[in-house]
């Protein structure tokens, strides 16, 4: 039997029969593909996520500590300031927020300069 012999039908049937595996073949590769790319992904984004979640808690617990030790100190320099200790309570004149000093003058050697403000 020679494929010369054979009408249009047989090689028909006979090309089908042969590509059909290979079909099946290839089109199961780009299946197993393309779940493997889906689930890279997702184990991807989910690990970026909870990366992302780790990190904004532990930026929220570093500002949480930084605020706790500004209370501290603001404490500390308030019970200073009200036990009338003015050389460690001084905070000098701002000019360019016009915001007032806590003393009228700064403790001896602290060293105030006037600023030009027409310049």
């Amino acid at each position: 039997m020679s494929l010369e012999s054979l009408g249009f039908r047989e090689l028909c049937k006979l090309g089908l029969a042969i590509t059909w595996p290979l079909a099946l073949v290839a089109g199961a590769g780009r299946a197993g593909f393309l779940i493997f790319m889906l689930v890279a992904v997702h184990a991807e984004s989910s690990w970026a996520v909870s990366h992302k979640r780790r990190s904004h808690f532990e930026r929220a617990r570093a500002l949480n500590a930084e605020i706790a030790a500004l209370e501290t100190q603001i404490k500390e320099l308030d019970s200073k300031v009200k036990r009338g200790n003015p050389s460690r309570a001084f905070v000098p004149r701002r000019a360019h927020r016009g915001t007032p000093c806590l003393f009228a003058h700064p403790p001896a050697g602290t060293r105030v300069e006037e600023v030009d403000h027409q310049r």
